[in-house]
């Protein structure tokens, strides 16, 4: 099989770029009242949906606001929450050199501030056949459905797709898809899977 008849699909954050969640909560809940602890703002994140695109990031703002004291504006908000993002200095390279020889694909669990920022100043996503991503699908990879949802809007089998993401639970979903997979935790290991992918 050649390698046009491949194809790699990329999470974002903790692939593609470095994301710094930890730091992310910690800056945010200083910028709210004293009884308001990082895990707060993640509990509130994640009850709000944010990834699925039930709720938007100006609820988060509104909430943070009115229940736990935020003394900042929006757009404040959005500057220190995007900070905890930024790119890697060997995948604007990489990903260039890579669409030459195969399709590329991204399937990121993301909200909207964090994916317009993404695409206004760190990823190309004219290098990408297909963009799937949680607060525009509803779906997230914490399950097998968005799987089988991209194998259904893409023309490959699964067994022709290299799944890559930082998260071992998401690789254990594409793998019950039939997907192969790459659990990402070093550059050149993830360049030996790429390569092994894509010559078999």
């Amino acid at each position: 099989m050649n390698q046009e008849n491949k194809a790699i699909i990329f999470d974002v954050g903790g692939v593609l770029l470095d994301y710094d969640r930890d730091n992310l909560l910690n800056n945010i809940s200083r910028m709210c009242d004293k009884h308001t602890r990082s895990e707060t703002v993640a509990s509130l994140i994640n009850g709000l949906e944010l990834s699925r695109g039930v709720n938007t990031p100006k609820t988060l703002y509104d909430e943070l606001k009115v229940n736990h004291g935020l003394s900042t504006s929006f757009e404040e908000l959005a500057n220190y929450w995007n900070g905890g993002l930024s790119g890697r200095d060997w995948v604007a390279d990489l990903l260039a050199d890579l669409s030459t020889q195969t399709t590329l694909i991204i399937l990121s669990d993301t909200n909207a501030m964090h994916w317009d920022h993404i695409t206004d100043n760190i990823l190309d996503l004219n290098l990408f056949s297909h963009v799937f991503v949680s607060h525009q699908s509803g779906m997230m990879k914490d399950s097998r459905a968005i799987f089988d949802l991209v194998i259904e809007k893409i023309d490959f089998e699964p067994a022709q797709l290299l799944f890559i993401d930082d998260t071992l639970s998401n690789t254990m979903h594409a793998s019950d898809s039939g997907m192969a997979i790459h659990h990402f935790s070093d550059k050149n290991e993830m360049l030996f899977a790429i390569c092994e992918h894509l010559e078999n």
